[in-house]
């Protein structure tokens, strides 16, 4: 609980916590449900609670954005409570020991503190997926037990998606599971509609509840057929429920999801995802005991209360890791997390009490060098720390929690490094893990991977890479030549202007670019130079043109550089590409300059049309 509550506390906003809230608010304030940007495809009414807590931090008084921040993971930091108490309620055996092991081996697990220190559904989704076992572990069918069970149903889908994978089961156990009449069984099925329906329906403040199909956007075939048949169907459930399911399946595609690990990206995913990062991300004494566990506690899988919560497990795990596209986290496997601590402690009631405590003071020393971010825990599989990068990435080891503290990690080990580029620079060159992995850098970035370039942890998320003259000699040679010009071409016809060695020729915009204005760079040197780009100003794409013409551009901010290698009696085409603003009434400056290194050579900036060059590279978002 400490560990959680100092990390949300202290540790940066995360990339989804925006989103998280910010869907939440626009519901909660305009009654507004729509999913027009790709990261409110998953989003719920989950991040309520946290909306009201941080409205009433302000009305105390609180200003700072960290106060802020803190508030609205109060809500989450109260559900790791929850988990910690139902892990312990499914644990529970005559035997009067297992219920605290099972919250001990819950406590132990950094998976679930992590995820308890900031705003977003994924331990909120595994409480509910806790609730609802506990419940169907049950075997008394009550009307009580009923409606809870459609209350829990009816959450989980204001919570997160996956929760299509639980209505299976609970009509599984209420139909076969269940000894009652028929009859009785079929009631129960209704009541349990009815309480999801209503539950639903509330968390969703009864917004776009009984909207005819027609009117609801849907992107996969399957659901358009659907509404195309029957137009004027009302179902019972907030639109916002369709379309979430309707937008998570639409993308759930191999194309747009990279699932990395061991330094490879495996399109659409890979089965072993959650397997070997659950091995990775657990104390490695938690996982001796998690094994011991099951070991023990084979011989009682088939009864009732031990069959029901490994069915839940296991259907998880084979959806997320067979059909699922979307591996980017061990966090989509939270609730497998929490139920396999369950399940392991239902096993452990005849290991002596010491040996249980060794294990938890080998699970607190291993965690201990993680306590300021638990996000980032890694056991001693992944080891040098300083290559944590290769063995995985995303919110597995970097989900943006660490950016305000880079600058202090870096003054604490006294040295002086290359912080905030785009492109590899000389010196200490630091990297974030998403940079070198998974984020549009990558490419940039894969020859430090590719040569094992030494690394400095800086931090447990970013890396300094020793980039010496010779190095970056090397990189330059091997993965930043510029293609030769193509003969004949016209765009880059002489004269140019010669500027020796050292040179800096400016780049001063401040009339809009329209879609986005491109400039090329026409440059030829007897005896080769380096071309770099510095911007001062704004951003924009700076890169080399193709021999198919496509412009392969770096995205530049203020104060970032890129670097590209001329060859000796070389003639070739750099090119620069202004981004406009979004908003027209702000006044538009971009600046920067071209700077010659090594030899001189002659060099001149061209306006080019816009549809000359093709950008290779994904598009960025306007700025300002």
């Amino acid at each position: 609980m400490a560990n959680a509550l100092w990390a949300a506390w202290d540790q940066d906003v995360t990339y989804d916590e925006p989103f998280h809230l910010r869907w939440a608010e626009r519901l909660l304030r305009d009654r507004e449900d729509g999913r027009e940007e790709f990261r409110f495809d998953s989003k719920t009414p989950a991040m309520i609670p946290a909306i009201g807590l941080r409205k009433a931090a302000i009305a105390m008084g609180a200003e700072s954005d960290q106060a802020l921040r803190f508030a609205t993971r109060l809500p989450s930091v109260a559900l790791l409570i929850a988990a910690f108490f139902l892990v312990a309620r499914l644990a529970e055996t005559q035997d009067p020991r297992t219920w605290w092991i099972g919250l001990l081996i819950a406590a132990l697990d950094p998976n679930l503190a992590a995820h308890a220190s900031i705003a977003t559904t994924d331990l909120a989704y595994t409480v509910v997926v806790l609730l609802l076992a506990v419940m169907l572990a049950g075997s008394r069918a009550t009307v009580a037990r009923a409606v809870g069970l459609g209350l829990t149903l009816g959450l989980a889908f204001a919570v997160k998606f996956t929760a299509v994978l639980l209505p299976p089961i609970a009509i599984a156990v209420i139909l076969i599971g269940d000894r009652a009449e028929l009859r009785h069984r079929i009631a129960s099925l209704m009541t349990v509609s009815l309480a999801a329906f209503l539950a639903m329906d509330l968390a969703y403040l009864w917004v776009g509840v009984m909207e005819q199909l027609k009117n609801v956007p849907f992107q996969t075939p399957m659901l358009k057929t659907l509404a195309s048949f029957l137009p004027t169907l009302r179902l019972p459930v907030p639109r916002g429920v369709l379309t979430g399911i309707d937008v998570s399946m639409a993308h759930n595609r191999a194309d747009l999801w990279a699932s990395y690990v061991f330094g490879t990206d495996h399109r659409g995913g890979v089965w072993y995802y959650f397997i070997v990062h659950w091995l990775m991300k657990t104390p490695i004494a938690l996982i001796a005991l998690i094994a011991t566990g099951f070991w023990g506690v084979r011989r009682w899988i088939a009864q009732r209360d031990i069959a029901i919560p490994a069915t839940v497990l296991v259907i998880h795990l084979v959806y997320l890791s067979f059909f699922f596209a979307t591996q980017i986290g061990l966090r989509f496997a939270l609730p497998c997390v929490a139920l396999a601590c369950a399940i392991a402690a239902r096993g452990l009631g005849g290991i002596a009490t010491r040996w249980i405590l060794v294990v938890a003071a080998l699970c607190a020393v291993e965690r201990i060098p993680y306590r300021e971010d638990p996000i980032a825990f890694t056991n001693l599989t992944v080891w040098p720390k300083s290559r944590a990068y290769w063995f995985m990435a995303d919110s597995n080891l970097d989900y943006g929690q660490n950016r305000a503290r880079v600058a202090g990690y870096a003054r604490d080990l006294g040295q002086a490094f290359v912080m905030d580029q785009a492109t590899v620079t000389p010196g200490l060159y630091v990297a974030g893990a998403n940079e070198l992995t998974i984020f549009d850098t990558r490419d940039s970035h894969r020859w430090l991977l590719n040569k094992n370039i030494p690394a400095i942890n800086v931090g447990f998320t970013d890396f300094a890479f020793s980039i010496t003259g010779e190095r970056f000699d090397e990189y330059l040679n091997e993965t930043r030549m510029a293609a030769a010009l193509p003969s004949g071409d016209g765009k880059c016809a002489e004269p140019l202007q010669h500027y020796a060695p050292g040179a800096r020729i400016p780049f001063d915009q401040r009339t809009g670019p329209g879609a986005g204005r491109l400039w090329i760079v026409c440059v030829s040197s007897r005896k080769g130079a380096d071309i770099g780009f510095t911007t001062t100003n704004g951003r924009l794409w700076f890169g080399r043109v193709t021999e198919a013409g496509s412009c392969e551009a770096d995205l530049l901010q203020t104060g970032q550089q890129a670097w590209f290698r001329i060859p000796r009696g070389g003639k070739t085409r750099l090119c620069l590409r202004e981004i406009p603003y979004r908003r027209s009434e702000v006044a538009y400056v971009t600046t920067g300059y071209v700077t010659i290194r090594g030899q001189g050579a002659d060099v001149e900036l061209r306006e080019a049309p816009h549809e000359s060059l093709v950008l290779n590279a994904p598009e960025p978002a306007s700025q300002k």
